[in-house]
This record gives structure tokens, C-alpha cells and sequence, in this order.
């Protein structure tokens, strides 16, 4: 058991501290601090009544005394220990919704990486293949002289370049490449 525990419910809560132990008879330890002024209160006048019938120096006043602290401290420490602990499984309810929330999130996150990525490798691979059908009718045109094939080639790497900014642009990627020929 926690003796230390706090009278603030408050103190400890932050983040949902479980490895508070946060009952009543914790909390009414705490509560009997013979700094308390209820405390002293309730001695106070358990010691004036025991006085009034010649017994203030007994072990009965001063079990009086702490009997009465008792009973003043126990509603008190109580309504604490209730307080706190509605206040803790409310906390721990909503960090497990958030928990789930967020996997959720995550989750739906993955899927739309997943399809977003399919639609990126469909579009990049479409680039890639219009490049190279027009790169392998250029080699394969005999009728092309070497000048006129370095300006197709310098024509057709401009077109791909243009094909990933769309795709950089509409998917939000950064697809980076190198331009073979240069231009």
C-alpha cells in the first residue's frame, strides 16, 4: 500500500499513473497527517470532551482523539479515493480509445501507402514502358542519322522527365532518376 499517497487525486493522475495505489485507507493515511488541521480539530475537541470527564491524560482520550480524527477523515478520504479512481478508469478509457484510434488511423494509413504505391509503380512502369518503345523504334530506324537519333533520344528523355513530374505531382512522391543521354 501507498501511505503517501496524495489527498489532491490531481497530484498523481497525470498520464494515468497506474503505479498509484490510490484507496481509501491509503488515502485516509495520508489524510492523518497530524499536520492536518481537521486532524488537529478532531483531537482538539476529543481532548476537551475527555477533559470535561477527568480523563485527559488516558489512553482512552487518545483513543478518542484519533477515533474522532477517524470518523472526520473517512467521508473525506472516501469521496478522495472515489474521485481519483472514476477519474483514472475514465483516463485509461480514453487512452485506450485513442490507442485504437490511432491504430485505426495507422491502419488505414498502411492501406492507402499500399494503394497509392500500386497506383505510382502502375503509372511509373507506364512511363518506362512508353520510353523505352520510343527508345527501341529510334535504335531500331535504320533511316535515323546519328545527329537526328541524339536529338530524338535528348526529345524522348523529356517526355519521361515531364511523365514522373506528373506522377511527382499528382501522388506527392519524389521520384528521382538520371537521364541517360545526355542532353
Amino acid at each position: 500500500r501507498n501511505l503517501n499517497a496524495p489527498t489532491n487525486p490531481d497530484e498523481n493522475y497525470a498520464g494515468s499513473n497506474a503505479s498509484v495505489n490510490y484507496s481509501t485507507a491509503d488515502n485516509l493515511g495520508a489524510l492523518m497527517n497530524k499536520s492536518n488541521p481537521l486532524v488537529q480539530m478532531a483531537r482538539t475537541r476529543a481532548a476537551q470532551q475527555a477533559n470535561s470527564r477527568g480523563l485527559l491524560n488516558s489512553s482512552l482520550a487518545a483513543e478518542a482523539g484519533e477515533q474522532a480524527a477517524m470518523e472526520m477523515m473517512l467521508p473525506v478520504a472516501q469521496a478522495d479515493a472515489e474521485t481519483f479512481n472514476r477519474r483514472w478508469l475514465e483516463q485509461e478509457r480514453i487512452e485506450a480509445e485513442a490507442k485504437l484510434a490511432k491504430e485505426e488511423r495507422d491502419s488505414r494509413q498502411k492501406m492507402f501507402e499500399s494503394e497509392q504505391s500500386r497506383h505510382v509503380y502502375s503509372a511509373v512502369n507506364n512511363a518506362d514502358s512508353v520510353y523505352s518503345q520510343m527508345f527501341s523504334n529510334i535504335v531500331n530506324n535504320p533511316n535515323y542519322s546519328a545527329g537526328d537519333r541524339a536529338n530524338l533520344f535528348r526529345h524522348i528523355s523529356l517526355i519521361r522527365d515531364s511523365s514522373y513530374k506528373q506522377i511527382n505531382a499528382i501522388y506527392g512522391t519524389n521520384l528521382t532518376w538520371q537521364t541517360a543521354v545526355n542532353a
